[in-house]
């Protein structure tokens, strides 16, 4: 007879336990039912007790049920996706995330190495111009050159766009913001600006990932705008930081600075444009890179409010 691992009393119930041992510390991973994210505890010893870092969320919220195994020397996470953000929900496989440990033995996830060996083609920041204004602001601007981009919109948004050569690909760049004003990435983005928006906070080191745009389906509520998930994370002092994209199938993979923040799936929008945008903000991006990626296997048509084809995918 042995005392509990971990206390944790707040919660209904602590999902699908795993536990195991990564740089020297053991870990316990639990599904939350209230929230629907992946927490974890760590303790130097296999019995316990576990304890609770500052922040105690590994997967955001509608991840689930969440595995670790050892592929090549990488320790991997599997997990579902809840769609719709409720445990009865349909459920889906997306790709792992890898685990590693930082300095004070926090868990961290980065993207699954064998993205890099998917890649299929790799354009540089100076191949993906033409850069242009899709809104048409008047108080907007732009310089592009090969290195560096500079966009800014002094009064309301402006989307600085470009096409995408993929339906999946993975973009990259560093993104350094300017002034105190609004600004984002945005994917899947059409001709009259419906698709998916990642909003920076830098302030309060807050990213999130929404659906924005038309509705055809009801002309009284004639819009779409809901917020699918959302993350903390650490800004620098001098707000340039490095951000990865992965787009895959129906799959969204966000890290800042090496690190997984937003990882989801989503049907909403399937659009040729990305590309940044701004309001009230100046943004600089420099060193990026679009690679594309082979197209996931596909299965079963979904539902798609934007009237573009979308699909469910297995991995």
């Amino acid at each position: 007879m042995h005392t509990p691992l971990l206390y944790p009393r707040m919660y209904d119930d602590v999902e699908c336990p795993c536990l195991f041992k990564l740089n020297d510390r053991y870990y316990l991973l639990g599904s939350i039912r209230e929230d629907i994210k992946v927490r974890y505890w760590f303790s130097d010893d296999l019995r316990g007790e576990y304890h609770s870092f500052h922040s105690d969320v590994l997967l955001p919220q509608g991840n689930y049920a969440a595995r670790v195994v050892k592929d090549n020397g990488h320790w991997l996470l599997y997990n579902f996706y809840f769609m719709d953000g409720r445990v009865n929900s349909k459920r889906v496989l997306p790709p792992p995330k890898q685990l590693d440990t930082d300095t004070h033995g926090r868990l961290v996830l980065t993207s699954f190495y064998r993205w890099e060996t998917m890649t299929i083609h790799t354009m540089n920041q100076s191949e993906l111009i033409p850069v242009r204004a899709l809104l048409n602001n008047p108080t907007a601007s732009m310089e592009i050159d090969d290195q560096e981009w500079r966009l800014q919109s002094r009064s309301g948004y402006e989307l600085f766009c470009f096409n995408s050569t993929s339906t999946s690909y993975i973009w990259e760049g560093r993104l350094t913001v300017e002034g105190l004003g609004k600004c984002g990435l945005f994917c899947d983005v059409d001709q009259d600006g419906n698709g998916y928006f990642i909003p920076f906070d830098v302030v309060n080191g807050l990213v999130k990932i929404r659906t924005w745009g038309c509705n055809p389906d009801n002309m009284k509520e004639d819009f779409i705008f809901k917020d699918l998930q959302s993350n903390l994370f650490i800004v620098p002092a001098d707000r340039s930081f490095h951000f990865k994209l992965i787009r895959y199938g129906n799959y969204f993979e966000l890290s800042l600075d090496g690190v997984i923040r937003l990882t989801l799936i989503d049907y909403t929008f399937s659009a040729p444009l990305l590309g940044l945008y701004s309001a009230s903000s100046r943004i600089l991006l420099s060193e990026s890179t679009l690679k594309s990626l082979p197209h996931p296997v596909l299965s079963t048509p979904a539902r798609n409010l934007s009237n573009k084809k979308s699909t469910i995918k297995r991995f």
